[in-house]
């Protein structure tokens, strides 16, 4: 399974892990609204159908697009013992799904 990951420490974008690949990744705008409130409330850069492709409600009602696709590191990490080896080897992670799908985060400095 391919993974986007980053450091917490790093603000620079430089490779976070040795085996990691930069790459294009597909960037989803997704929304917990309406297209319809969204249009009406969020209007100052067009409608939600001015920007994007490939527009959708997703499962849980949200609204999603499809934006340009963004350059980001990723990793392959396909079996749960290679995810735990990678845990041991690394120390505290953060598993998350956002705009680009699933993230990795190696968590080894402080944020809020």
């Amino acid at each position: 399974m391919k993974f986007v990951i980053e450091r917490t420490s790093d603000h620079t974008n430089k490779r976070p892990h040795k085996k990691a690949k930069l790459e294009k990744v597909a960037c989803w705008d997704i929304r917990t609204c309406t297209e319809e409130y969204f249009n009406e409330n969020h209007n100052e850069n067009g409608l939600w159908r001015d920007s994007g492709k490939n527009h959708r409600i997703i499962k849980n009602g949200d609204i999603a697009r499809r934006m340009k696709d963004k350059d980001a590191w990723t990793i392959n990490i396909n079996t749960l013992k290679e995810l735990k080896s990678f845990i041991d080897k690394e120390g505290s992670i953060i598993l998350g799904f956002d705009y680009t799908g699933y993230s990795l985060e190696i968590y080894d400095d402080y944020r809020e």
